[in-house]
């Protein structure tokens, strides 16, 4: 073998050396954009599954926000105040303090309806359920129960402070003044008032004291409040 053997060689090994490093390198280089293109894609999709995860969250507490809210009035629905109502009476229940409700039904409601059109009736309502927030704490909780009635938990409170803010809500929604086609229409508000445990100690009881107060106030000619009173024929109830 001549020296130039000797010296090709070597060279010719490495360059087979290189080329089958190359080309088995291709494939693994291949493979490797491949995984980084799958990495990238699995990333994509976690970082997608992550938004779309946070938009069901987000809309099923906008779901389950409108299955306790009147649509008009913006006002808890009367399935969120029977909610509220029992959880409010089993805390006073264990604390021992008081809770008042409030019943309010806009006076001649209908007739005013009849009179100045729905639309008008509709603005009346929302103007009203946001006297009645305005006349309230924060931690109170305003209800339509239904209709033009509303329906109010007043917490840690007294009848003789509840008497207070129905007083309070009666002259602000007497004030109030809307644009009827015959002029400035207005509306009047009578509210009942009774009070745990002394009116009564079950819920139930509870709201029938309140609504029958309420309308003693219609009797009385409206726009008025009314307490709660024991006939000798309710006093069993009242302990029961």
């Amino acid at each position: 073998m001549d020296n130039y053997s000797l010296v090709a060689l070597p060279v010719i090994g490495v360059l087979l050396y290189a080329a089958f490093k190359k080309e088995v390198s291709k494939p693994l280089q291949q493979m490797s954009r491949e995984f980084d293109k799958m990495t990238e894609a699995l990333q994509r999709k976690e970082k997608e599954n992550s938004l779309l995860k946070e938009m069901l969250k987000e809309k099923q507490i906008e779901t389950e926000a409108k299955a306790h809210i009147d649509y008009l009035t913006q006002l808890e629905n009367q399935r969120s105040f029977q909610i509220k109502l029992e959880a409010e009476l089993n805390r006073s229940s264990r604390l021992g303090t008081p809770v008042s409700l409030l019943f309010c039904d806009l006076d001649g409601f209908k007739a005013f309806n009849d009179a100045h059109g729905h639309l008008l009736g509709d603005q009346v309502l929302v103007d009203v359920a946001q006297t009645i927030k305005d006349s309230i704490r924060d931690y109170d909780v305003a209800s339509r129960y239904g209709g033009e009635e509303f329906a109010i938990i007043l917490a840690n409170t007294d009848s003789d402070a509840a008497v207070f803010v129905a007083e309070r809500i009666r002259a602000k929604v007497g004030e109030l003044q809307f644009n009827a086609r015959e002029g400035v229409a207005q509306v009047t508000i009578s509210v009942g008032i009774a009070t745990y445990p002394r009116d009564a100690k079950r819920k139930e009881l509870l709201i029938a004291a309140s609504d029958y107060a309420m309308y003693e106030s219609k009797n009385r000619g409206g726009n008025a409040v009314t307490l709660f009173k024991h006939s000798d024929d309710s006093s069993e109830e009242r302990a029961s």
